[in-house]
């Protein structure tokens, strides 16, 4: 075999090594994950849509969609990998009342992340974020909850109910 063809060999084996490397994402395997990807699996396997009753013109109307819970799935695995050195969560604040414990992260941006659990299995988490703009800032509460409620919360209140379980409040306030 010529040297020539060895080399081209050694890169094709290099390049094809690198391309199954780079399709890999690599998730952090713990506990918030897990269940982060489990509420919303729930969610999406139950097709759950958002109803929301509005006044339009001095009438009420019922407005739904369905949320397409895999890019929330990922919006959510992206914000808390925001919070990770390494891997792990940083930066936590513990606080304990019995049965139940909240573990905050806070950012420098003003962004949290709150874990609540009861008897050491998580039971919600909350995201916080501040984010401003030339045309204004929003604030955002974001709350999932075990047992298939899912809320949104965000600086003032409107609330969405979600096959009479889910439920979601959700506005913006523009300054």
């Amino acid at each position: 075999m010529s040297k020539m063809r060895m080399i081209r060999i050694l890169l094709l084996a290099v390049l094809f090594s690198s391309c199954l490397n780079s399709g890999k994402q690599e998730k952090p395997s713990d506990e918030l994950s897990r269940f982060i990807e489990k509420e919303i699996i729930a969610l999406s396997e139950k097709q759950a849509t958002v109803s929301k009753n509005v006044v339009l013109n001095d009438e009420q109307e019922n407005k739904s969609y369905a949320p397409e819970w895999a890019s929330e799935l990922k919006f959510l695995e992206g914000y808390v990998n925001e919070f990770r050195k390494n891997g792990e969560l940083i930066g936590s604040v513990k606080s304990t009342n019995g049965d139940t414990m909240v573990v905050s992260y806070q950012k420098q941006g003003g962004e949290l992340l709150q874990v609540d659990y009861l008897n050491n299995e998580i039971v919600q988490l909350t995201i916080d974020i501040n984010q401003s703009s030339l045309f204004g800032s929003r604030i955002l509460d974001l709350r999932y909850v075990t047992n298939s409620r899912y809320r949104l919360v965000e600086k003032t209140s409107l609330r969405w109910l979600v096959d009479n379980r889910l439920e979601i409040t959700a506005s913006f306030e523009l300054q």
